[in-house]
């Protein structure tokens, strides 16, 4: 997909997606789960603890 495509289905400006996937820094988790939705994922998250890994769907 074009940055154009995913910020349109994002509903945001191009130049924030570009942002996003120049920048490698800190981003929200409710971004990221926006940015991989709009190119047709699901974002799972790993929690690795003492007591073992929990998988989480967000």
């Amino acid at each position: 997909m074009t940055q154009k495509q995913v910020a349109d289905v994002m509903g945001v400006a191009r130049s924030t997606i570009n942002r996003l996937e120049k920048c490698g820094g800190d981003i929200r988790l409710s971004t990221l789960k926006r940015y991989v939705e709009a190119v047709g994922g699901s974002l799972e998250v790993s929690v690795r603890l003492p007591s073992g890994v929990t998988r989480l769907t967000i």
